[in-house]
């Protein structure tokens, strides 16, 4: 589909973490919190990803892998 490099470097990070925050992502990668929410939105809409507003903070979002988005490690290159 329409992956680009760092949809992996999103999804990596999730299949390591099961869940991080928009910011730490962003982090993470290296890419702006601009970006990383474009990214974020496509694998939404994909199914590989599930948002939700953090209990402590409505202005946070946090990122998990979907079951979907687990099916992906299989091509996880070490």
């Amino acid at each position: 589909t329409d992956f680009v490099p760092s949809h992996g470097e999103i999804l990596m990070q999730l299949l390591t973490y099961e869940e991080l925050t928009m910011s730490e992502i962003a982090m993470r990668i290296n890419k702006d919190r601009s970006t990383v929410t474009a990214l974020i939105n496509k694998l939404k809409k994909n199914g590989y990803v599930d948002t939700r507003k953090a209990p402590y903070c409505g202005r946070t979002t946090i990122v998990r892998i979907t079951e979907k988005g687990r099916t992906l490690e299989q091509y996880q290159i070490n």
